[in-house]
């Protein structure tokens, strides 16, 4: 089979490049060929001819569909003999597969951003292919988020965009540009992060406590960030369910000062099931925080409810 390698090269996802391979047989009596098959599902293949007299050939005929997403693949095709025991040759499929302009992030994660702060973050543009584009425009689909700025460098479009954090809340924002390219006139870029006040919690707001006893008494610590140190104050800690009780807490600050560690002593209700309550922290900025806290309570004979 010739050629043993062949290299497809850069391809756009979604393309179908095809190729052939030169089927000869070299021995000295009649060859009958068998299955064709491929490392993936991904390649179609076609032999019409399946009995080589001696110092004939044939064409195999193929057909690689690539997936939308960027992908380097490697795969074999080969061909059985007759009886489906023995390989008879086999050809190694080599390329790759991007878009011609492409960006090298595909979401851009801000993390928690204190309220009023303003951040930067950047992306390039490139081709992989060395493929000629231009810019055409940047576009942000919020004001809070700008382009700060854009400049072209040896091919490469480097991008700075501004983000202000002007309400607390999640950030979900898109950037959007277009090229020059037919092939890939538009990328969006996401932009995700959270805007946090002047004291929030760094750690998770769900709080499971497991399987327990009865009225058990059980320890967890939650972390408290902060944009600055005085600020890392606990004044107070409540639950809003009766059934719930709450032992005692302590919070201790970081050396660094940027963040505390609250421990809570919860005691768990006494009744059997599922229960569900909701913590308060109060800081001595005056905001309050919550977590949602929950358990299984197993029943008084040993035996477990499973949770909803």
């Amino acid at each position: 089979m010739e050629p043993g390698v062949i290299n497809l090269g850069f391809l756009c996802p979604g393309e179908s490049p095809s190729f052939r391979v030169r089927v000869r047989n070299v021995g000295g009596g009649a060859l009958k060929l068998g299955e064709v098959a491929a490392s993936c599902g991904c390649t179609d293949l076609e032999l019409p001819i399946r009995h080589l007299p001696p110092g004939k050939e044939t064409e195999l005929r193929g057909r690689v569909r690539l997936s939308l997403k960027e992908e380097v693949f490697n795969h074999v095709v080969w061909i059985m003999d007759a009886g489906g025991k023995n390989r008879l040759g086999q050809v190694f499929l080599r390329g790759r597969a991007t878009w011609p302009v492409q960006a090298n992030a595909e979401v851009l994660h801000l993390g928690r951003i204190p309220l009023g702060r303003r951040v930067r973050t950047a992306f390039q543009v490139y081709s992989a292919q060395r493929a000629p584009f231009e810019i055409l425009s940047i576009e942000a689909s919020a004001p809070h988020v700008r382009i700060a700025r854009h400049r072209m460098h040896q091919g490469r479009a480097n991008v700075t965009i501004e983000v202000d954090a002007l309400s607390v809340g999640e950030i979900d924002e898109v950037v959007t540009v277009r090229t020059s390219h037919p092939q890939r006139p538009l990328l969006m870029i996401a932009v995700k992060g959270a805007v946090c006040g002047d004291v929030w919690l760094a750690s998770h707001h769900r709080v499971f406590l497991g399987l327990r006893k009865p009225g058990e008494r059980v320890e967890r610590p939650l972390v408290l960030g902060c944009a600055a140190p005085e600020l890392c104050q606990v004044t107070g800690v409540w639950l809003d369910a009766q059934d719930w009780q709450l032992a005692e807490w302590h919070c201790s600050n970081h050396p660094l000062g940027r963040t505390a560690v609250l421990r809570i002593a919860f005691v768990v209700p006494e009744r059997p099931g599922n229960h569900k309550c909701t913590l308060h922290v109060v800081t001595a900025s005056g905001i309050s925080l919550t977590a949602d806290v929950s358990c299984i309570v197993e029943a008084n004979d040993g035996g477990k409810l499973s949770g909803c």
